[in-house]
């Protein structure tokens, strides 16, 4: 009740024996997760030892057949370099697109067309059968 009374949003609905978010505490609780997300990131990025190849690579995929290749590259990177951790998210490209921005992800796998004008790019050789 505080935090509502601060930000002046009603985060709950207060029922009786349960409590439900608003649309309010829903982005709340959003917002919460991708903080935490990027302070975990930064804590591994911060900790790393130079002389060994590790560390987390976060990878965005829209629902795409692309993200076969990158789970295969991804397992022969891991067997030569057995501390690489590999995050994976999967959501629609709007959601992986604001991801990439906030820098939550390291970099994402694309249906076209999607805007990429501000973007490094690749395209990965997967063909529609």
């Amino acid at each position: 009740m505080d935090l509502e009374n601060e930000l002046g949003k009603k985060l709950f609905i207060r029922e009786k024996r349960r409590i439900i978010l608003t649309e309010d505490g829903i982005l709340l609780r959003k917002r919460a997760s991708e903080i935490i997300e990027l302070v975990e990131k930064t804590e591994s990025e911060l900790q790393r030892n130079d002389e060994l190849i590790f560390g987390d690579v976060y990878i965005g995929s829209a629902e795409t057949d692309g993200i076969k290749i990158i789970a295969k590259l991804c397992k022969n990177l891991q067997n030569k370099y057995p501390n690489i951790r590999y995050h994976l998210f999967s959501g629609n490209s709007q959601d992986v697109l604001e991801k990439l921005d906030k820098g939550l992800i390291d970099f994402a796998i694309l249906f076209e067309p999607s805007e990429l004008k501000k973007y490094n790019y690749i395209k990965l050789p997967v063909y529609n059968n």
